[in-house]
């Protein structure tokens, strides 16, 4: 669902110069990335840090990199696949190498051939961006992109109703793992 609606907003989107709108419209980038990574190590009681952290995260961004292929090349079946394609050079990128000698190299494979047989409607698709504003909105103030939790707790000052200085608040933040991790540990 994420990729089918990163790859409409390209055809509904206003570019501000002819430039920008024929290399998205030729290429077809998308950035689906991840947020909150931290509350959830968190809330599976994962150290950040640690040795387990590093597998299930690999685990998990496996899982998403593979879903978001797949869901590309599904697009390309119904849509076509990105205008600037050469699929026998765009399977030799070494991210697409390194995929195929990984863990689960079948899926990679797989990925391989059906961009072969039927394309692909994005030229890149993953992008882990820094969300630190955006984290604020989800889940009452959740750790931002892939970074460690921010703060337990802080003031941070919030513009309520307009943009003058008049219109600023200054609220409380707290993580919101912390908040279940206090909650569910009483």
């Amino acid at each position: 669902i994420a990729v089918k609606m990163l790859d409409n907003i390209i055809d509904i989107n206003n570019f501000p110069l002819p430039q920008y709108e024929n290399y998205q419209k030729n290429f077809r980038t998308i950035g689906l990335g991840v947020t909150g990574l931290a509350d959830t190590l968190a809330m599976l009681n994962i150290k950040y840090n640690s040795p387990e952290a590093i597998e299930y995260v690999d685990n998990l961004m496996e899982l998403i990199a593979i879903a978001a292929y797949r869901a590309s090349i599904e697009l390309a079946k119904e849509r076509g696949s990105f205008p600037f394609l050469k699929a026998d050079q765009f399977i030799q990128s070494g991210y697409l190498c390194r995929h195929r000698s990984g863990k689960n190299y079948e899926a990679w494979i797989e990925i391989t051939n059906d961009i072969l047989q039927y394309g692909i409607r994005n030229a890149r698709l993953l992008s882990i961006a820094p969300t630190g504003t955006l984290s604020l909105t989800f889940g009452n103030n959740c750790s931002s992109g892939i970074e460690p939790i921010f703060s337990l707790g802080y003031d941070r000052k919030v513009k309520i109703g307009g943009q003058n200085e008049e219109d600023a608040q200054t609220i409380h933040i707290s993580d919101y793992a912390y908040n279940m991790y206090t909650q569910n540990t009483k």
